[in-house]
């Protein structure tokens, strides 16, 4: 936590320096193309910094694997731009770096290399880290002014997982042993696919946004799924959005 919070002042001090033209009192939502100014919240082209929390939601099927809904999440923090093509109209792109966490209760993914100590466990959690791309159809409603008004995005995402880890907690129970919790860790996990890809619905008024991703790509790799006879992490996650303009 102390991390994202050592990065949001970075951010905010980022967002200072930027020198893009806002226009207060014009209409700018009776501009045409060619009026717009170049740059600027307004204009055609703007860039602007990001971060939005976001939560899974339960799995369709019933899975064995007793999931924590509230404590499995997103964190993502990134740099979004997007070019206005009519008054109601444009696109854009997304780049972000994000952190997923899964975390279960007594239980596993996988029993690869491990006892039958270490097979129920107290809880698990699996943390990805990744880059991400999007890119989007904005579609805006009524005036705005000097903000980003209020749109609907609808888009498409592709992401790499760079780091993954998984982490144990052991509780001995009944034990002569002086310890009586342990935390294992295990990183670069086998299981678990790179490339991650899907569709984003996102509406918004201003600087706040409610976000849905769909994840269509599966996070642990077929064979896991067909062996240990699981399913797939969970694939809808519905967030907050903030836009730190």
């Amino acid at each position: 936590m102390k991390k994202h919070i050592i990065i949001l002042i970075l951010l905010a001090i980022g967002i200072n320096s930027f020198s893009q033209e806002y226009v207060i009192s014009e209409n700018v939502s009776e501009y045409d193309y060619f009026e717009m100014p170049k740059y600027g919240i307004n204009g055609k082209n703007y860039i602007w910094f990001f971060m939005d929390m976001s939560f899974y939601t339960p799995n369709p099927i019933d899975d064995q694997a007793k999931i924590q809904y509230g404590r499995s999440n997103a964190f993502t923090l990134g740099l979004k731009y997007k070019h206005r093509i009519f008054n109601w109209f444009g696109t854009g792109l997304k780049v972000a770096f994000s952190t997923q966490k899964f975390r279960y209760t007594n239980t596993r993914i996988n029993n690869f290399t491990f006892d039958t100590l270490i097979s129920n466990p107290a809880s698990t959690k699996y943390i990805l880290n990744s880059f991400e791309g999007e890119y989007y159809l904005r579609f805006n409603f009524g005036k705005y002014g000097s903000s980003l008004g209020k749109y609907l995005d609808l888009g498409v995402f592709g992401g790499y997982v760079a780091n993954t880890k998984e982490v144990i907690k052991i509780k001995h129970k009944n034990s002569n042993k002086l310890v009586k919790e342990q935390e294992l860790f295990n990183k670069n996990l086998s299981f678990i696919e790179n490339l991650q890809y899907g569709g984003v619905a996102r509406i918004g008024i201003k600087k706040l946004a409610i976000v849905a991703k769909y994840r269509l790509s599966d996070i642990i790799e077929k064979q896991t799924l067909n062996q240990y006879k699981t399913y797939d992490l969970p694939k809808l996650s519905v967030g907050i959005e903030l836009n730190l303009y």
